[in-house]
């Protein structure tokens, strides 16, 4: 069986692949999901691939205070790339608030199949988002955000 870490990489992976128009989001940036891509950069990616979005769990501190439990903070980086001209930034902030919505659409990560709870708790950590000029306008934004669930201890793919 997959640890929980791995269920709820698959579950945001799954959940963020729905961000579409079609599905009352503001960009379509779902069609383009990645996990762990190399860094995202203008080089990285072909224009066909754009929007894109990269996410990545970073850290996962745990706590084992409980003798039944541990309890863990993994921390996702969800990072946008987008190249739109004149409206970069306009777009890359409708992809943060995309993610925003998609992220507390169930902040307890429900599993698709089993419905099972995986986390406790899932926070907005914050965002930030820079366009350049690099021959064409690129936009990017990094939105970091934390879920924390629990597991019995040294067992990483039972849930408590």
């Amino acid at each position: 069986m997959s640890s929980i870490r791995q269920r709820l990489m698959d579950a945001i992976e799954l959940r963020c692949k729905t961000i579409l128009k079609a599905n009352d989001y503001a960009t379509n940036l779902g069609a383009n999901v990645f996990v762990w891509r190399p860094q995202i950069d203008p080089t990285t990616f072909q224009e066909h691939e754009l929007p894109a979005l990269n996410l990545c769990d970073v850290t996962n501190d745990s706590d084992s205070q409980s003798p039944n439990n541990h309890h863990h903070t993994l921390k996702i980086q969800a990072d946008v790339i987008h190249m739109k001209g004149h409206l970069t930034a306009v777009e890359v902030r409708k992809m943060i608030a995309d993610l925003h919505k998609c992220i507390g659409a169930d902040r307890y990560w429900h599993e698709d199949g089993t419905g099972e709870k995986l986390a406790h708790r899932t926070d907005l950590e914050n965002d930030a988002m820079t366009v350049e000029e690099l021959g064409r306008t690129i936009g990017g934004a990094r939105v970091t955000f934390t879920v924390q669930f629990r597991t019995a201890p040294y067992a990483p793919d039972t849930l408590r």
